[in-house]
């Protein structure tokens, strides 16, 4: 396996939402932002998707494929993102464990920048509804 960590070109965009499918991950046009992905070969194997935010970083979608979880791909990516500025992000229950190995902890709505606020809003991670829970996480530089 030799993976290499990227940003998407344009005729990534239709391979990205394909694996977000079939992963019954909603698929979303953003209209900011870029995509990035994780290659083994040719073969998408995982992607991102990177808003900036008044100086701080969004995680709209992270996502690598079912069949290539647990082998490091999903920490190896998100290491290559992390510097020295504030990253959000919202997961399920299932996802916290990962987030807190990689140093994220969870944060309250009423504690999270404005600007933060109305980008989870735009994206609908926000609010978190009793069928559908998100947790913010931050993870500080």
């Amino acid at each position: 396996m030799k993976l290499e960590f990227g940003p998407a070109s344009d005729e990534d965009v239709p391979a990205i939402e394909k694996m977000l499918a079939e992963n019954d991950w909603g698929v979303q046009r953003y209209e900011w932002g870029r995509w990035l992905v994780a290659r083994d070969g040719s073969e998408i194997v995982g992607t991102i998707h990177v808003a900036d935010v008044d100086g701080a970083l969004y995680l709209d979608d992270v996502l690598v494929t079912e069949e290539r979880r647990g082998a490091g791909i999903g920490s190896r990516f998100m290491r290559i993102l992390l510097d020295d500025r504030d990253v959000y992000l919202a997961c399920h229950d299932i996802r916290i464990a990962f987030y807190e190995r990689l140093g994220f902890t969870e944060i309250a709505e009423s504690a999270l920048p404005k600007p933060i606020i109305a980008h989870a809003n735009r994206t609908e991670d926000l609010p978190t509804a009793p069928d559908h829970v998100h947790h913010m996480m931050r993870w500080t530089g």
